[in-house]
């Protein structure tokens, strides 16, 4: 896909998730039902926001396949990423609990792959009024360029242990949350996959970490932002991250963080077998 697509891509994703960004922002007091656990909720805003999202999608990419957080009657709708061509991967409120909570650390995630790699993305966090966009030629936020951070000694970042465990997989978290504060200076957790990806993309953090296998919903628009500005996003392994893989460990890109990040993810996986 040539820059120029890329481009127009990225501008549907940043229209169809600033959208529904402003329609759950104004939705009003939501009752949360839960999903597959007693943390995972969803609410008739998240139905409503993927419901336009979609209709944006409809108007620009008619045939293209949609993978969505939420499920619904939309033919187009996947409950995959398919392995070839392109598709869309749409999470209409990601940080759900924050949401219902009332806290603002909330966001929309808008994601176009080709053979299950990012080319565009938008991430939008509608109570910090923040835009963050990428096709093929860099990460902006609000319009304006921006790139990770450039700390390069690990004592003197904050991180986040991102993506939530399980009741049962906690020892795992403790142990992933305790290998960090050993090796950075602080720690963050913001409760949203997506505004916490776009927090590295923009330099405000110098990386996430965790072992679990991340859902496209909460990974892939984030992924793409954390690479276009100039970060490294690999799996527990430390191969490049794709679409399914075990573990996501993005940081700013510099050595000494990410090795740390990793040891971290790796930490948290040790205390879970």
């Amino acid at each position: 896909m040539d820059d120029e697509e890329a481009a127009r891509r990225a501008a549907t994703a940043a229209t169809a998730a600033n959208d529904a960004g402003a329609l759950a922002a104004g939705y009003g007091e939501v009752d949360p039902d839960v999903k597959s656990g007693p943390t995972d909720f969803v609410t008739a805003a998240d139905h409503a926001a993927q419901r336009l999202v979609l209709d944006h999608l409809a108007d620009a990419y008619p045939d293209e396949p949609v993978v969505g957080e939420e499920d619904g009657d939309d033919h187009r709708l996947r409950e995959s990423v398919p392995e070839a061509g392109p598709a869309w991967i749409v999470d209409p409120i990601d940080g759900t609990a924050n949401y219902v909570r009332g806290l603002p650390a909330w966001a929309c995630a808008v994601a176009c792959v080709v053979d299950r790699d990012p080319v565009a993305a938008a991430v939008v966090t509608p109570e910090h009024d923040r835009r963050y966009v990428a096709g093929a030629g860099g990460t902006r936020r609000d319009g304006t360029r921006v790139e990770t951070s450039d700390d390069a000694d690990p004592r003197e970042c904050a991180v986040v242990p991102f993506y939530w465990w399980a009741y049962d997989e906690r020892d795992a978290y403790a142990a992933g949350v305790a290998a960090a504060l050993r090796r950075f200076d602080d720690i963050r957790r913001l409760g949203s996959a997506q505004a916490s990806l776009a927090a590295v993309a923009g330099g405000e953090m110098a990386g996430v970490f965790t072992d679990r296998r991340v859902s496209s919903w909460d990974a892939v628009a984030g992924v793409h932002l954390v690479r276009q500005a100039g970060g490294r996003v690999t799996d527990l392994g430390g191969e490049r991250w794709t679409v399914g893989a075990r573990g996501l460990v993005a940081s700013n890109g510099a050595p000494a963080v990410h090795d740390a990040l990793a040891a971290c993810a790796a930490a948290a996986d040790d205390r879970a077998q």
